[in-house]
This record gives structure tokens, sequence and C-alpha cells, in this order.
């Protein structure tokens, strides 16, 4: 299946013994960095907890931690309907439904979910090398380094973006890769979705997008702090390739030098706001 840039991902058809078909997914940790022994139990563990509260998600039917069974570490769970949209044909839908179903994540509860930690220390992080703007960058950067601003620990998805999240005709049918799933700042999640509609679309749809999740929470855009959109900016690097599924699936056009526009011009914002 398409995407899947840390495992493999394969649609699977199963007829049991009674001739039912059943429609999976499975997900195989098969690249370098995502070998290590744990992750499919994680993303198991959190599937269970999902499924007590009917959240559009899959369903777990299996994994194997050991590897046991299968070649290395794999999840089995059942396959939603629907697939991934990067590009659609009315943008504004597509924004409220994406902001519209966090809010319902975000009340999860947290017990039996690891505590959230940035991928990166921003300490460690320069300014890109290709940026045309790397005072704003710079400034940014100085931005992520400060104290983490004072907020509610709630479940998050931790990496809640359009590339995760299955529509049918229009209508938003599920949310996957729960693998990151802990409890930590909502704003997060805001902000994980932002950088990658900036990287698909744009800054000025990344600011639609915070309008409507300000709408659907109850709380006001002004409200969110530019601190999450230099924390997602310094914490998940500035790589500007687009990956073959975002190639096959976003917007025509897409390539290395028109994200890196992109983020440069959401790296000005930031740095406005901040």
């Amino acid at each position: 299946m398409l995407g899947g840039s840390s495992t493999a991902i394969h649609a699977v058809d199963v007829v049991d013994a009674r001739g039912v078909r059943h429609e999976l997914v499975l997900r195989r940790f098969i690249r370098p960095n995502w070998k290590y022994p744990g992750l499919a139990r994680r993303e198991a563990k959190v599937l269970d907890l999902l499924e007590r509260t009917g959240d559009p998600a899959p369903r777990l039917v299996a994994f194997d931690d050991g590897p046991r069974e299968t070649d290395v570490r794999a999840l089995l769970m059942t396959r939603l309907p629907g697939r991934v949209e990067l590009a659609p044909k009315r943008i504004e839908p597509w924004l409220r439904q994406m902001a519209e179903a966090l809010p319902p994540i975000h009340e999860l509860a947290v017990a039996g979910v690891r505590r959230y930690r940035p991928y990166t220390d921003p300490r460690d992080v320069d300014v890109p090398s290709w940026s045309k703007e790397p005072r704003a960058w710079q400034r940014v950067l100085d931005l992520a380094r400060t104290q983490q601003p004072k907020t509610a620990r709630r479940f998050i998805h931790r990496d809640y973006h359009p590339g995760n999240i299955l529509w049918s005709r229009g209508r938003l049918t599920g949310v996957v890769d729960w693998i990151s799933a802990c409890a930590g700042p909502p704003q997060e999640d805001v902000a994980h979705c932002r950088i990658n509609l900036v990287r698909l679309h744009g800054v000025s749809i990344a600011d639609r997008f915070l309008v409507e999740y300000a709408s659907a929470s109850g709380t006001s855009a002004a409200e969110y702090d530019p601190y999450w959109d230099a924390m997602a900016l310094a914490d998940t690097g500035f790589g500007g390739h687009p990956g073959s599924g975002t190639v096959a699936l976003g917007p025509r056009g897409l390539t290395v030098a028109s994200i890196r526009r992109r983020l440069d011009a959401y790296a000005r914002s930031v740095e406005r706001r901040g």
C-alpha cells in the first residue's frame, strides 16, 4: 500500500473457515530505525485502548513482537474504508473535518500510554543550509529553545497529518498509524498537522486549519502559542523530499524546491508571531 515511510504496509484478504472474507492490513517493521523491540506491542496496546472508545481507528487482530510467527515484527489490524486524500477538490470541508476529529481524540484517557517526548532537542538543531531565510529560522529555533508553555496533558496521536487520515466520498472515515500515540500537549497534534499542511499546500491553508481547530475545540486561534509551530519545525526536521506516497497522492507540482519555499515562508510567519 502507498505510504508507510517507517514501515511496510500490506493489504491482506483472509477467508476464514466459514468462508467469510476479512479485509485486513499487515504492518511490518522492516525499516532499520524501526526494528527495535516493543513497537508492535506499543501500537497493539493503543489500538486495544481505542477499541473501547469507538474512535475511528483500526481494530487489533494480532501482533508478533518477537518475531516468532512472522519474518519481522508485525501487527495485523482491520482495514478501514476510504483512502488518503492529500489534494481534495473542496479544501474547506477537508480542513474542517480534520480539525473536528482532533478534540475527541484529546479527550481519551491517558492511562496506560507513554509520556510525550520531543524527537529532537532544539538546542542540537541548526538553521537548514538550503534556507534563503536564515534569520527567520534562527529566531524560530531560539523560540523552540525557550521553556514549553504550560498546558494540559492529554491523549495525543503524535503523528496527526493528512497522510494518516482516510476519506470516502468527502467524509472522514478513519485515523491510522497510532504507533506514536502518547500523553502530551494537544497543541503538538495541531502543530504537526500544520507543518504537513504547509508542505502540501502552503502557510495560508495551515492557518485556516488552525482557525477550524480553534472553532472545534472551543478556543481561539489567538490563544495558540507560536512556540508549538517553532517546536514542530525543529522537531520534525527540514527535509524537503515529498516521498513517493505524497508524490502519488498529493498536489501536482510538489517538489523539493516548492516545499523548501513553503517552509521558508512558514519560518517567517512563525517569526512574526513569536
